[in-house]
């Protein structure tokens, strides 16, 4: 980053601290996308999203030019708050609901308080509903947890009546269950059996994650011969079917949620 850069972007946190969002666009928006940092692009796209409906002009090519620049950050931006729940208002606004609901759901899972996170993430739920077709709208099944996991690019292995699916801290375990197949039940356990002196403290970091996050609930559990084990678990009825949105977002939410609290624990525990 030459020092002209440098500037710039020390300009734009001063705006930006300030809520000058139109000075943070004159400053941010002549740098070239490809080299704006992680920061910069989730800072100019805050200022333009704080500036829609400000003005009387089509948004739609403004709102496009911001989905690119964070599109590029996927990883960067996969457990940030402030970038999924930009990227999901961006998708609302472009009238991309079912986008948006897996990027609204991760910064509501991270943050349930986090502006308006929430109520936009009610609101792409209620549009998909409204926009859907009762046509889309399809019974509870195993073949769709599966079909969606390969979209998603998992690996896993197909049992009777569930799926598992291996992730890098952990297993997640998909069943669909009830009487009419109706109860998608996921659960998963951390690979990592910890030392019983460790439970007091994971039990705390549980209880601390129940306390703050919507999504799953986390527990830990002991052995007869004492091993210690830590599990999250997230049920969802489709009692009235789910479309594909619906389902995947659910999947999306257990699984990207478990892994961040074993990442968590794994810090926490220096693994």
């Amino acid at each position: 980053m030459d020092s002209n850069h440098t500037d710039l972007a020390r300009k734009a946190t001063v705006f930006a601290q300030a809520g000058e969002w139109s000075h943070v666009i004159d400053v941010l928006e002549p740098i070239p996308e490809e080299d704006l940092t992680f920061t910069e692009a989730v800072t100019l796209g805050r200022a333009y999203v704080s500036t829609i409906n400000q003005a009387s002009m089509d948004y739609g090519p403004v709102l496009e030019y911001v989905l690119r620049i964070l599109g590029r950050f996927t990883s960067e931006g996969a457990n940030n708050v402030e970038w999924n729940y930009l990227m999901g208002k961006v998708l609302l606004e472009l009238d991309r609901p079912e986008e948006s609901l897996p990027y609204l759901s991760v910064a509501v899972a991270e943050d349930p308080r986090y502006g308006d996170a929430a109520d936009l993430y009610q609101l792409a739920q209620q549009q998909v509903a409204d926009n859907l077709d009762n046509a889309l709208m399809e019974p509870l099944s195993l073949r769709r947890v599966v079909d969606l996991l390969s979209d998603m690019g998992f690996d896993y292995s197909v049992a009777a009546d569930s799926v598992m699916v291996r992730t890098e801290d952990g297993i997640v375990v998909l069943a669909v269950e009830g009487p009419d197949n109706s109860l998608l039940a996921m659960s998963a356990v951390w690979l990592t059996n910890p030392d019983f002196s460790q439970r007091g403290r994971i039990l705390e970091l549980c209880n601390q994650w129940n306390a703050t996050k919507t999504w799953p609930q986390t527990f830990v559990t002991r052995d007869q011969d004492g091993t210690v084990t830590v599990h999250t678990k997230m049920m969802v009825s489709a009692r009235f079917a789910l479309t594909r949105g619906q389902l995947w977002d659910a999947m999306h939410i257990m699984i990207q949620s478990t892994e961040d609290f074993f990442d968590a624990l794994a810090l926490e525990f220096s693994l």
